[in-house]
């Protein structure tokens, strides 16, 4: 499948948002000011990422949610990386329950109480494909499924969100009402057209109508149920890759925070 075929049979966009627009008014959401307004009362978002190579992802997400208006941020992540991650900044709390003689009992209490806490959950952000990582992220998104909070997919949660090996979670995933958000890159989206057995963005949209899927490239492309919304890049030749590491994880704490405000 060749990547520049994959928009052939989407629709012309609905809109179309030129990034060198003023977009300060759109972040007012995630940051108002209320006035009765407590400790503990703004956007909570959780993490679930980081392993033994991979402890940057998580920090670069959770405070991308921060700095975009999140309150809070949880990470959740695998025991080796709980240490690194919690020394690059005290801002985030972190929660290293991931090992291989981890008390399932106490996982599930600990997870049950950061999800009821949180308003939104991102899955994947330096997560990797080890088979316990994939196991507790299976347990991580039925615990969001029950409490009805938001999941965004990002990275190896994209793995993950193509590979569930429970076919009643992948049903429960797929039928979600209440907000799923992919954030593939063109290989991961040639990923989930491969996995749902379509061509395309377009065909893949309407195969997942309950997803909103940010394809991230030159030119963003978001599509939601065969809507299309592109956000045009004006510095195209100063950064057409515009796939420096780190990227991606940035753009989903934003999400996330908005997912949760």
């Amino acid at each position: 499948m060749n990547t520049k075929n994959l928009l052939e049979d989407a629709p012309k966009p609905f809109s179309v948002i030129n990034k060198d627009e003023k977009v300060t008014k759109y972040l007012t959401l995630a940051s108002k000011d209320e006035e009765n307004r407590r400790k503990g009362d703004g956007p909570v978002v959780t993490v679930f990422g980081g392993s033994i190579l991979y402890t940057g992802a998580p920090y670069f997400a959770s405070m991308s949610a921060l700095r975009t208006g999140t309150e809070m941020t949880f990470v959740i992540c695998e025991k080796s990386a709980g240490i690194p991650i919690k020394s690059y900044t005290p801002d985030i709390m972190v929660a290293p329950l991931v090992h291989e003689n981890m008390h399932y009992q106490n996982f599930h209490l600990t997870v049950d109480r950061i999800i009821k806490r949180s308003r939104s959950i991102i899955i994947g952000p330096g997560m990797g494909r080890d088979p316990l990582m994939m196991d507790a992220a299976s347990k991580v998104v039925e615990k969001a499924l029950k409490l009805a909070k938001p999941i965004l997919f990002d990275a190896d949660g994209i793995h993950f969100f193509c590979n569930m090996k429970d076919e009643l979670l992948q049903a429960k995933v797929l039928s979600y009402p209440n907000g799923v958000v992919l954030t593939p890159n063109q290989g991961e989206i040639m990923k989930l057209c491969t996995t749902f057995e379509v061509s395309s963005l377009y065909q893949l949209s309407l195969k997942l109508p309950n997803c909103f899927i940010v394809m991230k490239g030159v030119h963003d492309e978001i599509m939601f149920n065969g809507y299309r919304l592109t956000i045009e890049n004006r510095l195209e030749n100063q950064c057409k890759s515009k796939r420096f590491g780190g990227l991606g994880d940035v753009l989903s704490g934003v999400i996330g925070c908005y997912l949760a405000s």
